[in-house]
């Protein structure tokens, strides 16, 4: 933030919603109504899917290379 938080928010006491700028009233309302914590939840889900999958793709590659090798 290149000119300080109270540039950002619009005001100079950092942090009071209603003197928040327009435009980032706008860009949190998802976070202040909560939809932006169930994005996060399961963002967090598929990528802990995601590592398990990798991890289950490597151990299935070492066993069959493993094998192959006999």
């Amino acid at each position: 933030m290149r000119f300080g938080p109270g540039w950002a928010l619009g005001t100079t006491d950092n942090g009071d919603w209603n003197s928040m700028a327009d435009f980032m009233k706008e860009m949190m309302r998802p976070y202040q109504s909560g939809g932006g914590l169930v994005f996060w939840q399961l963002h967090w889900f598929f990528e802990l899917v995601t590592w398990v999958l990798i991890i289950a793709l490597l151990v299935a590659l070492v066993r069959y290379l493993w094998k192959k090798g006999n």
